[in-house]
């Protein structure tokens, strides 16, 4: 995965709230959304506020906005304010059974404390790395060993057990959390989410204020789809690009 670092001096944008610092003024991380009044909390600069240098701060408190300007390594120097663009929403999960799929019979109490037992085993020994269970029973579970996992999970759940292999090995996750350990060592990272769901859909990602040389060694040695990096505060692409597509890099 490639990443482009923020320097100071870099002509830059960032998209979301301005908020009031208990200095100044801020930008803080939210999903796109129409405004509302002025937000009344302070804010301190970090995770996921960014810090702003604006003319005329008070008229843009709590507009979700993009801004842009120059990085001086601290903060955004804002010469110009616009619309957030629109962001292409990921296709929903699926959760209703499909039609070869019956719903599973009711576990006990005594069926659920082996599952829980097993799973258990699974996980501490890094077998499986994640199980979802729906509102059928089926139970979708991600593994880097097939063979090990359908053993001990497959007597437990029959034909409800749906196992997917992992898309990558054990070396890549360790490495994704390298970096999200470096992220919030250095105080720019402030939110992780997604993963493996049902069917062994993946969206995983790392929010950060912006992205840093350190975080950038690191990345590249994580394959592009493992993990999403969501960067509140960005470099300017020297290309335009479509306001539907992802503006996280």
């Amino acid at each position: 995965m490639e990443l482009t670092p923020l320097k100071a001096g870099d002509h830059a944008e960032g998209f979301g709230s301005v908020v009031r610092l208990v200095d100044g003024f801020g930008l803080r991380y939210e999903d796109p959304h129409p405004g509302g009044p002025p937000p009344r909390e302070l804010y301190v600069a970090g995770g996921s506020v960014a810090r702003l240098h604006l003319v005329d701060g008070d008229a843009l408190l709590g507009r979700h906005c993009t801004v842009s300007g120059r990085w001086t390594g601290s903060a955004l120097e804002v010469d110009t304010v616009g619309p957030i663009p629109h962001r292409v929403r990921r296709a929903a999960t699926w959760v209703e059974p499909r039609p070869d799929r019956p719903p599973r019979p009711s576990i006990s109490a005594g069926d659920a404390k082996v599952i829980a037992r097993a799973w258990a085993r699974l996980r501490e020994t890094g077998v499986v790395l994640s199980r979802a269970v729906d509102a059928y029973g089926y139970a979708h579970v991600v593994t880097h060993d097939l063979e090990r996992a359908g053993a001990a999970l497959r007597p437990l759940y029959g034909d409800s057990l749906l196992l997917t292999a992992s898309p990558w090995p054990p070396e890549v996750f360790d490495r994704i959390a390298e970096l999200i350990d470096v992220g919030d060592d250095q105080g720019v990272g402030y939110m992780t989410g997604g993963g493996f769901g049902f069917d062994g859909e993946y969206d995983r990602y790392f929010g950060v204020t912006y992205v840093t040389d350190e975080l950038v060694t690191i990345a590249r040695d994580i394959p592009g789809g493992a993990l999403r990096i969501e960067a509140l505060i960005r470099p300017t692409p020297s290309t335009s690009t479509s306001p539907e597509e992802e503006y996280s890099q």
